[in-house]
């Protein structure tokens, strides 16, 4: 916050600041979004809504990481929240960090 406090830099945000302070936050907060979505339609193939342990292995692979049936396994169970087994895309945004993804935001990237 300190990169917000201009001259004359007493510690306190004047309106201004704290106005630009609010902007970059939203655009951080969008920006991640966007991530999101992205991310899970390249790896969700089959446009099913969800990425299965075969399209992991496939971008793994394809990444040339590690793709063993343990590492997809493993992977799954770090994201798949209600133990079903795939991921969703709140599942693949609560693991990277952003809950603000939903049904409408699915819909409106699809569009």
């Amino acid at each position: 916050m300190i990169h917000y406090d201009k001259a004359p830099k007493n510690g306190v945000l004047e309106l201004n600041e704290f106005k630009n302070l609010v902007a970059d936050m939203k655009a951080i907060q969008n920006s991640k979004r966007e991530e999101v979505l992205d991310a899970f339609f390249k790896f969700d193939k089959d446009k099913s809504g969800f990425i299965e342990p075969n399209e992991l292995k496939e971008v793994l692979t394809y990444l040339g990481l590690a793709s063993g049936e343990e590492i997809v396994k493993t992977m799954i169970g770090v994201a798949d929240s209600n133990k079903d087994g795939k991921i969703s895309i709140t599942e693949l945004a609560n693991v990277m960090g952003h809950t603000a993804v939903g049904a409408e935001d699915i819909q409106q990237w699809t569009e």
